[in-house]
């Protein structure tokens, strides 16, 4: 029977035990009375440089592990884009009208007027987008 969603774990290693293969292998080292630290940097001086580079470059991993990446938020759709535009266009109104009245702001009442205006326009052009993908989807009118 499974467990149910979200059961703490039970069972299995401790996390940061080393596995057992992990442990012979410094087990088998140990007994020939070698570091293998020492080993690769006594030897890193005699290869070519492309070839110390090369080694160094599949070192780095294990000094700096890979980051992941940080939790984006998701893309916006289409409709968050074109009020996301809107916002700015909104904004930009707002400053080209306060140049039109002498570098005065211009009041909230225009603010808002421009706002719903280009609101309306965005909304306007999504229903247009919309009803364009539905007269597409009928059959008999698709492109072939």
């Amino acid at each position: 029977m499974a467990k149910p969603l979200g059961a703490p774990k039970t069972g299995g290693r401790i996390k940061g035990t080393p596995n057992k293969r992990s442990l012979d292998f410094i087990e088998i080292l140990n007994r020939h009375n070698i570091n293998l630290v020492e080993e690769i940097l006594n030897e890193l001086p005699q290869l070519a440089k492309r070839e110390r580079i090369n080694i160094y470059l599949q070192l780095l991993p294990f000094l700096y592990p890979k980051r992941k990446a940080l939790d984006a938020p998701p893309p916006l759709s289409f409709e968050e884009q074109l009020e996301q535009l809107s916002i700015i266009e909104a904004s930009s109104a707002h400053r080209t009208l306060g140049k039109k009245l002498g570098n005065n702001t211009p009041s909230k009442e225009h603010s808002l007027e421009l706002l719903l205006a280009t609101k309306k326009k965005i909304d306007d052009y999504i229903e247009k987008k919309l009803t364009m993908e539905k007269l597409k989807s009928l059959p008999g009118l698709s492109k072939k």
